[in-house]
């Protein structure tokens, strides 16, 4: 190359040189963003499966605790019945009728109710965890969005804190 070749030989050629040489950089951060857009994407896509799987997890916990509950019920019925058995029965029968099996049965219902809690629990927890996963992973994007996509973003914060 010459040294002519360096220097822009009309005013439209320096112009033409000026404004490449701001567009490169811009070119540059755009993708840049591109790239971080599409890491987020991919984070809240997996953070979405996953909370997913934790809804229907809870789905099915919650059902199989509601087949529980029916249980419970039809076993305080069965201890109802029990009871009214033993309070009809004459004073003689009164010692035939086990007050072990009465506190058996009130046990097992407290021991399957308070498994039940443990379980939802457990549940909500791992949830709980899921949000702040996908919570870390806004506000890991946050600097990179524009002014109105950040104020959106802001809004949904606001109205999902309410």
């Amino acid at each position: 190359m010459s040294a002519d070749a360096k220097q822009p030989s009309t005013l439209k050629d320096a112009a033409a040189r000026l404004i490449l040489g701001e567009i490169v950089p811009l070119l540059e951060k755009a993708d840049q963003i591109t790239s971080s857009q599409r890491d987020v994407h991919e984070c809240l896509e997996k953070d979405l499966q996953r909370i997913g799987a934790v809804v229907t997890t809870f789905e099915h916990i919650a059902t199989d605790a509601t087949q529980q509950f029916a249980h419970l019920i039809d076993q305080a019925r069965t201890v109802q019945t029990v009871i009214a058995r033993f309070e009809s029965a004459p004073k003689a029968a009164e010692t035939k009728i086990g007050y072990k099996q009465i506190i058996a049965i009130a046990l097992i219902s407290s021991v399957l109710a308070a498994a039940m809690t443990a379980g939802a629990v457990v549940v909500l927890s791992r949830d709980q965890a899921q949000h702040a996963r996908v919570g870390r992973a806004v506000n890991k994007a946050l600097p990179l969005l524009d002014d109105a996509t950040r104020q959106k973003l802001q809004a949904a914060v606001t109205k999902a804190g309410s």
